[in-house]
């Protein structure tokens, strides 16, 4: 006999409940505590369920974390599945897709991206998890996840910048292979579409709101999405942390670009952003560190060293409204 799904099992419960009402207009007190033990066991095989699903959402994920060629092995086997099997395609129909792009997918930069997307992906179900952790654990269990998620932002910069630089290389006879492939590799959203269909985990892939959904947006998700959360719990050496991997991969992008001496638009954006997530470091270091002298001499070595800075007088004003602000107040500026 096939077990009942949870949505029946509901059904049922409420028609129970219904009919019960129906034949008396009100429940007796047995009859209630019948009724909410039902729910509550339907809630714990919800939960368990939710769990077993997770667990096996993770395990698949991190196995795919340990090498390229692993990431690759789930991503093909996801594929198959989803788009083949369940589509009921002629078996060589995969056969002839994986051939074709057999060379793209031993390619150092298709096999990093596609591990990125898997560290991304279990960095997310990490967070999302931490965020459920009751008021008083959830800094403890967020901090406990920044390891995986600073790992998975500089394995994705690395992959993206690699990407480019195979696709820029007009000699590679497998170009084409690899940009009919850039929208997927490259795509967090989509990468866990195919995942989680094909392994029937949908209902427990859950990404957290404004977690990068594609692999380009790594370089920003120091700002947009760890710091923020950061801020709010104050302390600095995690923000500093933060600030140093950021730049950190900044400081590679700049080195690889012009190693590879590509003319992309990346090159400009590493240079510019630099001097300005130095700034913001050492910005963080007076608002947040206890010693306000090292967070001040923080921002005038920044000032010192790009002076030809366009936001350099941007940088002194605020340094005065921030040292003004901090200041102590003395006799003559107490309140009366």
């Amino acid at each position: 006999m096939k077990p009942l799904s949870l949505l029946a099992l509901v059904s049922l419960s409420i028609t129970h409940i219904s009919h019960v009402a129906a034949a008396d207009a009100s429940l007796t007190e047995a009859q209630k505590e019948s009724i909410i033990k039902r729910l509550d066991q339907l809630l714990n095989r919800r939960e368990a369920g939710a769990t077993s699903g997770s667990s096996v959402a993770m395990s698949r994920l991190k196995s795919a974390t340990a090498s390229d060629s692993a990431a690759v092995a789930l991503y093909m086997e996801c594929v198959k599945r989803e788009r083949f099997e369940r589509a009921e395609k002629k078996g060589g129909e995969y056969t002839d897709w994986k051939q074709s792009h057999s060379d793209a997918f031993r390619t150092d930069a298709v096999g990093m991206c596609l591990r990125a997307n898997a560290m991304g992906l279990a960095s997310a179900l990490q967070i999302n998890t931490a965020d459920k952790a009751k008021p008083e654990d959830k800094e403890s269990a967020f901090l406990k996840t920044l390891p995986n998620f600073h790992s998975f932002l500089d394995l994705a910069s690395t992959g993206v910048a690699q990407t480019a630089a195979l696709l820029e290389d007009k000699k590679i006879n497998h170009h084409g292979r690899i940009s009919s492939q850039a929208n997927t590799i490259k795509n967090l959203n989509l990468f866990s579409s195919v995942i989680a269909d094909a392994l029937n985990i949908t209902a427990y892939i859950t990404i957290p709101s404004k977690f990068p959904a594609k692999l380009d947006e790594a370089l920003d998700a120091t700002e947009s999405f760890i710091l923020p959360r950061l801020y709010a719990f104050g302390k600095l050496p995690p923000i500093d942390q933060a600030w140093d991997r950021h730049i950190k991969r900044l400081a590679d992008g700049v080195i690889f670009y012009k190693k590879e001496k590509l003319i992309v638009k990346s090159k400009d954006l590493f240079e510019k952003a630099l001097p300005l997530a130095r700034w913001a470091q050492a910005r963080d270091r007076f608002r947040y560190g206890t010693d306000k002298v090292v967070g001040a001499t923080a921002m005038l070595d920044v000032i010192k060293a790009h002076l030809d800075h366009e936001f350099c007088v941007t940088w002194i004003e605020e340094f005065k409204e921030l040292v003004k602000e901090d200041a102590p107040e003395t006799s003559e500026t107490a309140p009366q």
